[in-house]
C-alpha cells in the first residue's frame, strides 16, 4: 500500500460467519426456501460491518422482507409475460404455420429480455447503493437504463466491427458510466480511465493469458483492477489497489482446496479469505472533506431488479424440471 494512502480494514473472521451460514441454513429449511432472502442480508451486512474505512464500519441497510417482496413482484411479472406468451403462441399457432411461429415466439422473448437488462442492471445497483452506508451516510446511484443500453449497443457494435481493439474503450466507458453516476452522499465519484490508457496492458494481458494457458488470468484480473481503482476518485482524491495476481491466484487455490477438503464446511472461511484480500488492498488518498458531504437518500430505489433476476432463475429451474 502507498504510505500516503489511508487503508480499508477487514476484521470478520470465518467462525461468526459459519454460524451466520448455520441459522441461514437452518432457517431455510423449516421455511421451504423463504428465508434465503433474509438469509442474503445476514451475509451481506456481516460482510459490510466488518469492512472498515478509518476504522468506522460500513453498514447494510436492506432487509429480508423488501427483497423477498421484490422477488414476489417480479415473479408475478415474469409469470403474466410467460401467459402472455403463451396465449399469443396459441392464437398465432391458428393462423400461422406453426414453424413459422417457432422462430418468431423465441425473437419476441430474446428481444424482450435484451430490452429488460438494462432497467435489471440499473435498478439492482440503484438499489444496492441506496441501502449501503458510511458513517450513516448513504451512497446513491444516479444512471438511467437509456444511457447504458447506449453504451451496451455502441460498444458492441464498434468492438464487432474492430475485431475487439476498441474492447479497452469498451470496458472504460461502462466504468465511467457506473463510477460517475455513483455517489457517496452528495458527491459524486469521478473516473480518469481512458481507452488509450488501458488498450496496452490489455492485449498484453491476453496475449500472455494465452501463452500461459489461462494461467495469466489472474494477473490480467488484478491488473484491470489496479487500472479502475488508481483512476477512481471523490473530490479529486484518488483511490488504489495494491492486489497482485499472485495474491488472487493463492486465494483462489486456497479457497477451493479449504471447500474441497472441508466437504463445504470450510466455505464461510473461504468468503472471509476473499473479501479480506480485496478490502485490505485498498485505500484512499487522504482529506476528503466529509464534513462537507450530506447524506442523499434515495427513496425511490426498490428490490423488483434484485428480484426479476431471482425469479427468472427460479422459474427457469421450475422449468426444467417438468416435462
Amino acid at each position: 500500500m502507498k504510505n500516503n494512502y489511508d487503508k480499508f480494514t477487514f476484521i470478520g473472521n470465518g467462525g461468526d460467519l459459519f454460524f451466520i451460514y448455520v441459522k441461514n441454513i437452518f432457517f431455510s429449511i423449516i421455511t421451504l426456501g423463504i428465508y434465503i432472502f433474509w438469509a442474503r442480508v445476514n451475509v451481506t451486512r456481516f460482510l459490510y460491518n466488518h469492512s472498515r474505512y478509518l476504522d468506522e464500519p460500513f453498514d447494510y441497510h436492506a432487509t429480508g422482507r423488501e427483497r423477498f417482496i421484490g422477488f414476489l413482484k417480479a415473479a408475478g411479472i415474469i409469470i403474466v409475460f410467460y401467459l402472455l406468451i403463451y396465449g399469443m403462441t396459441y392464437i398465432l399457432n391458428l393462423f400461422i404455420d406453426r414453424r413459422i411461429v417457432s422462430y418468431i415466439i423465441p425473437g419476441i422473448v430474446y428481444a424482450a429480455i435484451i430490452a429488460v437488462i438494462p432497467f435489471i442492471l440499473v435498478g439492482r445497483e440503484r438499489f444496492r447503493q441506496s441501502r449501503s452506508s458510511w458513517k450513516a451516510v448513504r451512497f446513491r446511484f444516479t444512471g438511467t437504463p437509456g444511457l447504458i443500453a447506449k453504451i451496451f449497443l455502441k460498444g458492441l457494435f464498434l468492438s464487432f466491427i474492430t475485431v475487439g481493439i476498441y474492447l479497452p474503450w469498451f470496458y472504460c466507458d461502462l466504468n465511467r458510466y457506473f463510477i460517475t453516476h455513483s455517489h457517496f452522499g452528495n458527491q459524486a465519484f469521478d473516473f480518469h480511465g481512458t481507452g488509450k490508457m488501458l488498450a496496452k496492458p490489455f492485449f498484453i494481458g491476453i496475449l500472455l493469458a494465452v501463452i500461459t494457458l489461462g494461467i495469466y488470468f489472474f494477473w490480467w484480473g488484478a491488473a484491470l483492477k489496479r487500472f479502475v481503482w488508481d483512476n477512481t476518485s471523490i473530490q479529486g482524491k484518488r483511490f488504489t489497489t495494491t492486489i497482485t495476481g499472485g495474491q488472487i491466484l493463492a486465494t483462489t487455490l486456497l479457497s477451493a482446496l479449504l471447500i474441497i477438503f472441508t466437504l463445504g464446511i470450510g466455505f464461510p472461511w473461504a468468503v472471509i479469505m476473499n473479501i479480506r484480500m480485496y478490502v485490505t488492498n485498498m485505500g484512499l488518498e487522504p482529506g476528503v472533506d466529509f464534513a462537507a458531504i450530506k447524506s442523499d437518500f434515495d427513496a425511490k430505489a426498490s428490490a423488483l431488479s434484485d428480484g426479476l433476476s431471482e425469479a427468472a432463475d427460479a422459474l427457469d429451474s421450475i422449468g426444467g424440471m417438468l416435462p
